[in-house]
């Protein structure tokens, strides 16, 4: 967790980056714009609801697409 210190502006927010971290998700959700820093991307992928939406609405059709 003290890497993640380093990482972001807030330090309330170290906790939930050290948790997205290890749980190694394929897009981690938020609004918050303290995780879209360059700084923390390269640790993980991170993505807006809407991206998120994008991301599930582009997979779906492609899916069907190919059916």
């Amino acid at each position: 967790m003290e890497r993640c210190i380093d990482l972001i502006r807030d330090d309330r927010d170290a906790p939930i980056l050290a948790s997205a971290i290890e749980a190694r998700p394929g897009v981690f959700v938020t609004g918050d714009k303290d995780f879209f820093k360059e700084r923390v991307r390269v640790s993980i992928r991170v993505a807006t609801t809407r991206e998120t939406l994008e991301l599930i609405l582009n997979f779906d059709s492609k899916k069907s697409e190919n059916s």
